[in-house]
């Protein structure tokens, strides 16, 4: 019900209670569907997850900038204002660091694939972010980021529909045959 706050009261909301906001809005959605599926978590497991939703939440809002901007929702990078968003993309992409490889849990070796791929994905979504929305990043910012990414932003603006209804169909591919229902079957 908070969330619904960031599509009706706009500029109501402080810095601190739009991230409290987003952070429960994304943790406890991922911590809610790791615990249907995978029946109960240790501690630890709980705090990964918590931790992985609100990463996701993250990347998702950034994803969405200009449809938020659109409908006048708010979030940490949709904000009335026309600030750069050098400094909350530069801690985002720390953050994806944090969650992924600093928590001791997922540690083992047989994770390290998985993580590494989630860790790639995330990458890949902020970096089509940033070249979706390089308006409101500084040139400097935005070429530097650039060399990060697999292909030139130019190339990922133009091929952006493409890229996506590809990455749908492997996904949907990969459950048809059985292979996973769910990122958390990659997990366990």
């Amino acid at each position: 019900m908070a969330s619904l706050e960031q599509h009706t009261a706009g500029d109501a909301l402080s810095q601190d209670e739009l991230l409290r906001t987003t952070f429960r809005k994304g943790g406890t959605s991922v911590l809610a569907d790791a615990f249907l599926v995978m029946g109960t978590l240790t501690e630890a497991e709980a705090g990964f997850m918590f931790g992985f939703g609100v990463l996701l939440q993250l990347i998702d809002d950034l994803q969405d900038l200009q449809t938020d901007l659109a409908n006048g929702h708010r979030t940490l990078f949709a904000s009335p204002a026309d600030d750069w968003l050098d400094e909350p993309t530069a801690r985002l992409w720390s953050f994806t660091q944090t969650v992924l490889w600093s928590s001791g849990h997922f540690a083992a070796p047989k994770h390290q694939p998985i993580k590494a791929l989630i860790q790639e994905s995330c990458k890949l979504m902020i970096l089509q972010a940033v070249a979706r929305n390089h308006q409101r990043y500084r040139p400097a910012f935005a070429a530097r980021l650039e060399t990060y990414s697999p292909v030139r932003f130019s190339y990922l603006r133009a091929r952006e529909h493409l890229l996506k209804d590809e990455c749908n169909d492997i996904v949907s591919l990969l459950r048809r045959r059985g292979q996973f229902d769910s990122a958390f079957d990659m997990l366990a």
